[in-house]
């Protein structure tokens, strides 16, 4: 082999191994140190969020401590009394009643509903004939995603009607419909109190745009769709408007304290107190339940932003169960500013917080009735073909909404607590914007990578 020969190979070695400087490396070079940048401050993220749910619980059991110390620890576990505000005999702090009831709530759910868990699943599977099968598929998905506290509502609704027919209990001397307008009318304070009510009212519904975006990812959307979305209307008017009508008739309005629950004040009024110490644990469920919902159903939305170039390539990577950990990590951390509103600011951390969730749920069902009025036009022309389900009275019912929520943001103004929302709402359309032209630039930069050179 000649020395010509030799040269050619070590050259051709070294430009595999050492390979030239070109742009598309350079490119990748940063892309790889960007990723690494993004993995660490998701690292970040997931130890400050544990280090906080640490220091929380520290927190509580250190603030705690000197009461239990005061009252004594047996007293306090195995106490049957719970009674803070008793003058007579001193406040007493047992809360053996709320322990038990949860262990005899939680036994007798397992009791009944694994057998019947079992025994519906066999059912299905082995026994049902398909149209059946899907009738009952169907209705016990329905009843998995209603919340435990639309059952104490209902069993509410039951236990004012029994009290509304037959006078029993504490309350029913005075428990009557008539309550519902009696006492200064359905707005004793005015209409102007009522329509300030709305923020709060817009908030309790935030994430109900969600029923159709789940019912349209089932097996059949076109059966499945409108039954979920009609579903929601009646039970708003049962669970919510009907519970509020019972409370109302149970206990008059003017007996009820800003300082507690309606339904605890109400259940303690008929002499129940057990059952106010059970709608306490389910009402603590509840928003337990909903915060763990929230947490699922955004870092699922950031994922898929991520997987559309909208969002950090990081948020998109799945963990080794397959689970979005990166994505519920940032959710999580973002969350941790309502714990330091409540640290900062607790009289008015909820309303804070409450305000600029409802500007963001405004601004979603705007942007969804206006990619409605687009959707209506395009079938109008027929570009698109129309669908069996409508929307009732569209597109006039669009803009009736349209103007509904554009009133919804002006009585914001109105409320030093409430405007705060309005303040913060510009600098989280800036940023949006700024991540969009972002997330644009980046998508035509990998475009542009991946185009193949000739």
């Amino acid at each position: 082999m000649d020395s010509d020969a030799i040269l050619t190979a070590v050259n051709a070695v070294e430009s595999i191994t050492n390979p030239p400087h070109t742009p598309e490396r350079s490119s990748y070079r940063a892309r790889k140190t960007v990723e690494q940048i993004v993995h660490l401050i998701f690292l970040l993220c997931g130890i400050v969020a544990v280090a906080f749910v640490l220091l929380i619980s520290i927190y509580l059991i250190l603030s705690g401590l000197p009461a239990i110390r005061q009252i004594g620890l047996f007293q306090f576990l195995l106490g049957k009394v719970w009674d803070p505000t008793n003058t007579t005999t001193g406040a007493q702090y047992g809360i053996l009643p709320f322990i038990l009831t949860s262990v005899y709530g939680t036994a007798g759910a397992i009791v009944i509903g694994v057998p019947v868990g079992l025994l519906t699943a066999v059912f299905l599977a082995k026994v049902a004939p398909p149209k059946l099968a899907a009738v009952i598929r169907t209705a016990v998905q329905l009843l998995a995603g209603i919340p435990s506290v639309v059952y104490g509502l209902v069993g509410m609704i039951v236990l004012v009607a029994l009290i509304l027919v037959f006078g029993f209990s504490d309350a029913g001397a005075t428990a009557s419909v008539s309550n519902i307008w009696a006492h200064g009318g359905l707005f004793p304070n005015g209409a102007t109190s009522a329509l300030m009510a709305f923020q709060i009212v817009m908030f309790a519904f935030i994430g109900v745009e969600m029923v159709g975006q789940t019912a349209s990812e089932s097996a059949n959307p076109k059966q499945v769709l409108p039954r979920a979305i009609n579903a929601v209307m009646w039970r708003i008017l049962i669970f919510y408007v009907g519970a509020l009508a019972a409370l109302t008739a149970l206990v008059p309005w003017t007996q009820f304290s800003a300082e507690g629950s309606p339904f605890v004040q109400a259940f303690a009024m008929v002499g129940i107190p057990a059952a106010a110490g059970v709608i306490n644990f389910v009402v603590t469920t509840a928003a337990l339940s909903s915060c763990n919902s929230g947490i699922y159903s955004t870092g699922r939305m950031l994922r898929t932003l991520s997987e559309d170039g909208h969002a950090p390539g990081g948020v998109a990577v799945l963990s080794g169960r397959a689970v979005p950990a990166r994505a519920i990590g940032v959710t999580f951390c973002v969350m941790l500013i309502g714990v330091a509103l409540n640290y900062l600011v607790p009289e008015e951390a909820f309303t804070y917080i409450t305000s600029a969730s409802t500007v963001g749920a405004l601004f979603t069902w705007g942007m969804i009735l206006i990619a409605h009025l687009g959707f209506r036009r395009k079938v109008a022309r027929g570009e698109l073909e129309a669908p069996a389900f409508r929307m009732p009275l569209a597109p006039y019912s669009n803009y009736v909404v349209l103007a509904f929520l554009a009133m919804v943001v002006v009585l914001l103004a109105f409320d030093s607590e409430t405007r705060i929302a309005l303040y913060i709402t510009p600098v989280l359309v800036v940023l949006a914007v700024l991540g969009y032209q972002l997330s644009v630039r980046t998508q035509r930069r990998r475009g542009d990578e991946r185009t193949p050179v000739a």
